[in-house]
């Protein structure tokens, strides 16, 4: 891929996702509420693997912003900043970020197809950020316009990029990411901000380590063991949708047409696939039960939730792509 980019510069500001410890009510960026919605929808990413995780966590990315291109990778990191195998990669353009002449759909695949080729971030990245996490401005890591990233946003007019690092299985005494010779697996997001004629509060560093620690539990309940994800077929999550009703298997193959022979087949993939023992178990692995949940409550989201009450939003902000 070239040379490796430059280490960030003195003076940088990089921030880690895991909780913030100063009160940060006051800093420039996002306008509060927005903020809200956004963790709001991070907080409803399925606990479980389905074809469309990357694809919603894109879609709440760009809540942040009326400008935002948002591309997810859910992949291995190493120290070198280079990335394994990419497990699931999605693109999200807002409306307003796209204009007013732009195939949203079309510009977001295209974008998809260079992210999915990128195998070095071409980032100066700090060596403990598969574990720590990381929030920054692409620019204090190194020279991204005149690296790989550069290629993945060459159609879009990009006033910053932000990079945020979310790791998974943090804390997971069974998950063979934890060891220190294994690259870790990590969901990484990249925020493009298209340049804007107005001043308005936009999003930043501080903003995205606000949010990261609430993709990463979703992330680590949805994959929380081993080197290979079970990610669940479209069939596969209608069952379990049905389960979670309350539906019994024979009801569920009358809803989809199906065999209950078949139907029990599906069920005992997903016992496999989220490794639950017993069909309670599978329906709580569903509905996002975690037997041991992380205590980090990030200040800035708390203070953001307070302020939202008080705060009115600024229009063109959180402006959602719609529903496919």
């Amino acid at each position: 891929m070239g040379e490796r980019s430059p280490p960030p510069r003195k003076g940088s500001k990089l921030t880690d996702a895991r909780p913030l410890n100063s009160n940060l009510s006051a800093e420039p960026g996002i306008d509060p509420r927005a903020l809200v919605w956004v963790a709001a929808d991070l907080c409803s990413l399925p606990a479980v693997a389905t074809q469309d995780w990357a694809e919603r966590a894109a879609d709440a990315f760009v809540g942040l912003d009326g400008s935002a291109r948002v591309g997810v990778i859910i992949t291995h990191l190493e120290e070198s900043g280079r990335l394994g195998t990419a497990e699931a990669v999605a693109v999200r353009t807002s409306v307003d970020g796209a204009g007013p002449e732009t195939d949203t759909k079309k510009d977001a695949g295209s974008t998809r197809i260079r992210l999915e080729r990128v195998s070095d971030l071409g980032l100066s990245i700090p060596e403990d950020s598969s574990v720590r996490g990381l929030a920054a401005n692409a620019e204090d890591l190194g020279d991204w316009r005149s690296g790989p990233l550069a290629r993945v946003w060459e159609a879009n007019p990009t006033e910053a990029l932000l990079l945020g690092i979310a790791p998974i299985g943090l804390g997971s005494s069974n998950n063979p990411d934890t060891t220190e010779d294994t690259p870790r697996r990590c969901v990484i997001v990249l925020i493009s901000l298209a340049p804007m004629e107005v001043r308005v509060p936009r999003p930043n560093a501080k903003t995205l380590a606000a949010l990261l620690p609430l993709l990463g539990e979703r992330a680590s309940l949805a994959m929380p063991t081993g080197h290979e994800i079970g990610w669940l077929t479209d069939r596969e999550q209608d069952v379990l949708d049905r389960l979670t009703m309350g539906r019994s298997v024979r009801e569920i193959a009358e809803d989809l047409g199906r065999s209950p022979h078949t139907v029990h087949d599906h069920v005992k993939s997903l016992h496999r696939k989220l490794s639950a023992s017993s069909r309670g178990e599978l329906v709580a692995r569903a509905l996002g039960h975690n037997p041991n949940p992380s205590p980090r409550i990030d200040p800035l989201v708390v203070e953001r939730v307070r302020a939202s009450t008080l705060i009115e939003p600024a229009p063109g902000l959180a402006r959602r792509v719609p529903s496919n």
